[in-house]
């Protein structure tokens, strides 16, 4: 992944980490069907960090997954030094009917802004979570030139830089975690796309800016997902 993890916690983190990186927390739930969003108050994070917990009374169905976007600043920061390499393909994941798929009703719509050419134009995050079964990849994504093509399934979104994201997650191998960017014509047009729907002509492109594979099972993991805009992938259309 890059830059090396050095010691930290779940919730304090070794601010001498200069990768770009996005900071998330899973732990199991009882049940997945619980899906919340909050609002950040915490401390933008440099490293992402996977915490899988147990459930002494029964076996976990799902974990919960609470993802940190850094902020503007940080953004503009990142985006004046060297970036990583980030992943730039991801398989699909869903519930079986609990979650929201990604469907196509307008294969390749009309995006109305330019593709960003640096972290600090993002404004509006999603996170994708997927994993290679079905009906887990039972959608995709792809770009108008078919450079890009990729199933997909769980997906959540839109968020502004500086958010804490909590979403549900079956429990498996092979989940991949995404954070996915777009730049945004005003602060409004960035929202809860499950709820209003995306204006396209207020957007550029979404693009893949970094993913990580993990199994979610009780235990205790860390990884790094490093953002960058280093082979980020645009797409047009799920």
């Amino acid at each position: 992944m890059g830059a090396s993890l050095k010691k930290f916690d779940t919730t304090v983190l070794d601010s001498s980490l200069d990768s770009s990186q996005v900071h998330l927390i899973v732990y199991p739930i009882r049940f997945f069907s619980f899906l919340s969003f909050r609002a950040a108050n915490i401390l933008v994070a440099t490293v992402l960090s996977l915490a899988l917990v147990g459930c002494t009374q029964e076996e976990p169905k799902g974990s919960s997954v609470r993802v940190t976007l850094p902020d503007s600043g940080t953004l503009a920061q990142w985006s004046s030094k060297p970036s990583e390499k980030n992943a730039t393909k991801f398989e699909s994941d869903d519930s079986s009917g609990i979650y929201q798929s990604v469907s196509a009703t307008m294969p390749f719509p009309t995006w109305g802004l330019d593709d960003p050419t640096s972290l600090a134009e993002i404004d509006c995050f999603a996170v994708f979570v997927t994993g290679p079964e079905l009906p887990l990849s039972s959608n995709k994504c792809a770009s108008r030139d078919g450079s890009v093509d990729f199933p997909v399934g769980l997906w959540v979104g839109g968020f502004q830089p500086g958010a804490s994201i909590e979403l549900a997650v079956p429990a498996g191998s092979g989940r991949k975690v995404s954070i996915v960017g777009m730049k945004s014509a005003t602060a409004t047009a960035c929202h809860d796309f499950k709820s209003l729907p995306l204006d396209f002509l207020k957007h550029s492109r979404p693009m893949v800016l970094g993913s990580s594979v993990l199994d979610l099972a009780p235990g205790e993991a860390s990884v790094a997902i490093s953002i960058s805009m280093n082979n980020a992938k645009s797409f047009d259309g799920c």
